[in-house]
């Protein structure tokens, strides 16, 4: 059976979108947790947390995790879902395959800004955004097997990334950017080249 490949990573970094991509491409099942999890509780994440409170929603995120891994294919986590122990085990300890995506704050801000459906955003300021921000990278990075920038690169090189690790997961980080350059470079001569045998030959 196939381990199932989880994207974990801070609130805006793309998961849910280049999950998508990934799981189309690999031809594996897609699941969303924040989307599971809304589709078992019959209501929204906003609606979940006032009518379950923050401990209640953790509990109800941690069983949709454990669902989501037990069926497989590619899962998209929630961006907070470290935060609840139970869930921060559960993905230290699967035998799934974990990449974390992730870019500078700044960048998450943006996005996240952009986003009105967030319920954080309700209640979090900009303060208490950072030092989220800064609790949760380390745990990100405890349970990754790769981290790859999200925000520096179109979503489909960065599934051209994730495709050529899963080809070799003993790839260190920074040589799987390389990789993707070298390939591109590669790509380019080849296409060259058969602009070049496409030209008329003058005798």
């Amino acid at each position: 059976m196939t381990k199932a490949l989880i994207l974990i990573g801070f609130m805006g970094a793309g998961k849910s979108t280049i999950g998508r991509l990934i799981a189309e491409k690999l031809q594996r099942n897609f699941i969303d947790t924040d989307e599971l999890l809304q589709q078992r509780q019959g209501q929204t994440i906003a609606a979940i947390m006032e009518a379950k409170g923050m401990l209640g929603f953790r509990e109800a995120e941690f069983d949709a995790l454990q669902a989501a891994i037990q069926t497989g294919g590619v899962i998209a986590t929630g961006g907070g879902i470290i935060d609840y122990e139970p869930s921060f085990q559960l993905l230290k300890t699967t035998a799934a395959q974990i990449v974390y995506l992730h870019g500078d704050f700044t960048q998450h801000l943006d996005r996240i800004m952009r986003d009105s459906q967030r319920p954080l955003l309700r209640t979090k300021s900009i303060t208490e955004f950072v030092e989220m921000w800064d609790l949760r990278q380390s745990k990100y990075a405890v349970l990754a097997n790769v981290t790859l920038s999200s925000f520096t690169k179109a979503p489909t090189d960065v599934l051209l990334e994730i495709e050529m690790w899963l080809k070799n997961p003993q790839t260190m980080n920074q040589s799987v950017s390389k990789q993707l350059e070298l390939k591109k470079q590669i790509e380019q001569v080849q296409q060259e080249l058969r602009m070049l045998q496409e030209l008329p030959v003058n005798e």
